[in-house]
């Protein structure tokens, strides 16, 4: 396969999805790539702490604010399939309101911060994510496999499948970005560390929605002992 530049393996990810979207759904209405089915769409505030170090008061975090903010939890899957099938979950959160130069044009005064729940990229890097999305697209899932069989990288598809769990609920894991990220002059990855003592059981069945029940079941119960 050709050598390709990072700048032209991203374009040509974002290619080979669009042109797998349209196969996927010549007749429907076009879904999300991944993370297809959202387990809560919930609004929220941002708090940017007074009492951050010198060093982190960068971008957003650079003035004690509070942001309005969507956050969207999901399961990774291209295919909508129920919260009873193991899987990689996602977190994302949209801030509102925030000044400064955006990359795109789009969605103006907003800044994405993008989770899932593995501390680095499934795959491993980009141009092995280039290639399983070319295999998956263009060739054969089984060939790309094979080649991670016979360069000894097999433990990446190991480690994808131990990633893809049961969760007590979205609420209860803790969230990386995964990739990392300019910070001023740092390179940095974000995490995200549940600290609400609530915590949730799996149920005796595993139904197609249990994740966001037992997400509803935690946010009522903060807000209880908010109102009490």
């Amino acid at each position: 396969m050709k050598k390709y530049t990072n700048e032209e393996l991203t374009e040509n990810i974002i290619n080979m999805l669009k042109e797998k979207n349209k196969k996927d759904y010549k007749k429907n209405h076009i879904k999300r790539e991944a993370h297809s089915k959202c387990l809560g769409l919930l609004k929220a505030q941002f708090i940017v702490n007074e009492n951050l170090p010198k060093d982190y008061k960068i971008g957003v975090f650079k003035s004690p604010k509070t942001y309005n903010a969507f956050i969207r939890i999901s399961n990774s899957n291209p295919k909508t399939k129920g919260d009873n099938a193991t899987d990689i979950r996602g977190f994302a959160i949209k801030l509102l309101g925030v000044d400064g130069e955006k990359y795109k044009s789009n969605e103006s005064r907003t800044q994405d911060f993008l989770f899932i729940n593995t501390q680095t990229m499934p795959i491993g890097t980009l141009k092995l994510f280039h290639d399983a999305i070319y295999y998956m697209t263009k060739s054969n899932p089984l060939i790309f496999g094979g080649k991670l069989l016979i360069q000894g990288k097999i433990v990446k598809i190991v480690n994808l499948i131990k990633n893809m769990k049961h969760e007590t609920s979205p609420l209860d894991v803790r969230y990386f970005s995964t990739t990392p990220y300019m910070f001023g002059d740092k390179i940095v990855k974000y995490i995200l560390i549940p600290t609400s003592t609530y915590k949730s059981k799996l149920p005796k069945k595993l139904t197609a929605t249990y994740l966001s029940e037992n997400m509803q079941n935690h946010l009522k119960n903060m807000m209880q002992h908010l109102i009490f």
